[in-house]
């Protein structure tokens, strides 16, 4: 059963990355152009493995649907670079916001603890730089919180498996949903949103550094 929606109207919604930045360095150009984007992409793809990926990205995302001018590279980034998520077996992309910078701060900390277990980093004090930044989301979602009726499959809440959610996130998108607002699972009474469409999302800016650091075997979240 599909998922009641509601009108989700976040004037701050945080995202924190924490990955190099060369994807989003990569794309700020291209993204800046919108009559020239896919012939771009196709002459930048011969010598940048980023833009290679991003060319295969863009055909998930229809010409009315895309975003462009200063900050969009922010927007359109997730969406062209898609990976494997919560509600995404990584053949779409999703961009995910909290509704506090905190909310995202500790969903960014589960992966980031999860792949530093994994690594050979695992053993290291380290300290791990992430860019935060804001968005405006005016949007019709998808109701995903517990609290909607009917309610949303506990099995999209798993704390491990995300494959009931990709199947339920890969549901909604093929029945034209923007996305949907769901609960923080790292952050409980907080919540997020799960975006399928880039022009839900605007005006990016800055909204400070957030430090992530691990001692070796606990990551600890640091805003400033």
């Amino acid at each position: 059963m599909i998922a009641p929606t509601t009108q989700l109207s976040w004037p701050n919604a945080y995202r924190i990355v924490t990955s190099p930045s060369a994807p989003i360095a990569a794309l700020s150009n291209l993204v800046a152009r919108s009559e020239d984007l896919e012939e771009l992409l196709e002459i930048e793809a011969i010598t940048n493995p980023v833009a290679r990926l991003a060319r295969k990205g863009i055909a998930n995302i229809p010409p009315e649907e895309r975003i462009f001018g200063p900050g969009a590279a922010l927007i359109m980034t997730p969406f062209v670079l898609p990976t494997v998520s919560r509600f995404s077996d990584g053949s779409f992309g999703v961009f995910y916001a909290g509704d506090e910078l905190r909310t995202a701060g500790e969903e960014r900390a589960y992966h980031l603890t999860q792949r530093l277990r994994e690594s050979h980093e695992g053993q290291i004090v380290l300290r791990t730089e992430g860019y935060a930044y804001s968005v405006e989301v005016d949007c019709v979602l998808h109701d995903e919180r517990r609290s909607a009726t009917p309610a949303p499959p506990p099995e999209i809440y798993d704390l491990d498996s995300y494959d009931a959610a990709q199947r339920h996130g890969g549901l909604l998108r093929a029945e034209g949903s923007h996305g949907l607002v769901y609960e923080s699972v790292r952050r409980p009474g907080f919540e997020c949103a799960g975006i399928f469409r880039p022009k839900c999302i605007g005006n990016p800016r800055p909204a400070g550094v957030v430090y992530f650091d691990w001692d070796g075997a606990e990551l600890t979240v640091v805003t400033v």
